[in-house]
């Protein structure tokens, strides 16, 4: 896995975004609890599961509920299921290729804040552009943020990716006439915390920040 130098003190999701440019983004505290509420609902399986961690950032689901499976392609052209990541911590944001360097510089800095415990953690990004991300896109991307052996960015057919989004509490709005390159694209996408077990712990919002995730992703690495 790779190391990077320590990072430029870090902004905001929000203003990463901004500041890159990559569309207008919403991951306001009030979307994110309802989020919590529509997939811990949707993937509530009648009890049994883990108490919640309350000292986690962000909005902390009350009932810990399993994350959904999927299967989709990373960008090094492999199969990648999320039931495969039993056993490590999950740390999964969605993102496009184009305008992504907000979450892709998130990511780096969290990797080189938690060291040697990155490699206990799968960084997963799917994609919010199936029709342009494919993974000879994907790998072009990964590469030129540094992450091509970090992370699995992940994308397949429009059906495949959108069944995630809709799994996961994604919200994406375009305007297809709109050439690609210069569409301005709306979406809300929460960054999600999974623990060994497979359970969605938490959502974190805008305001959290690498060395905030880093704490949480080692909370629950902590965990049995």
């Amino acid at each position: 896995m790779q190391r990077h130098a320590a990072p430029a003190p870090a902004l905001s999701r929000r203003e990463d975004l901004e500041k890159t440019g990559a569309g207008k983004w919403a991951r306001s505290a009030s979307l994110v609890a309802a989020t919590c509420c529509l997939v811990t609902v949707a993937s509530c399986r009648g009890g049994g599961g883990p108490q919640p961690v309350t000292s986690l950032a962000g909005t902390v689901l009350e009932q810990p509920s399993k994350a959904e499976d999927f299967v989709l392609t990373d960008q090094h052209g492999s199969s990648f299921r999320m039931a495969d990541t039993r056993g490590k911590v999950v740390l999964l944001c969605f993102l496009q290729a184009h305008g992504g360097d907000g979450e892709a510089a998130e990511v780096k800095s969290v990797n080189h804040l938690l060291g040697i415990d990155a490699d206990r953690v799968c960084f997963v990004s799917v994609t919010l552009d199936p029709e342009h991300d494919t993974p000879a896109v994907l790998a072009a991307y990964s590469k030129q943020v540094g992450l091509f052996d970090v992370w699995h960015f992940v994308g397949g057919s429009p059906k495949e990716v959108k069944a995630v989004w809709f799994d996961y509490g994604v919200a994406v709005s375009s305007d297809p006439e709109t050439p690609f390159g210069s569409y301005d694209r709306e979406y809300f996408a929460p960054l999600c915390l999974i623990d060994k077990r497979g359970y969605i712990r938490a959502f974190l919002d805008s305001d959290v920040t690498p060395a905030e995730i880093a704490r949480d992703v080692r909370t629950l690495l902590a965990l049995k």
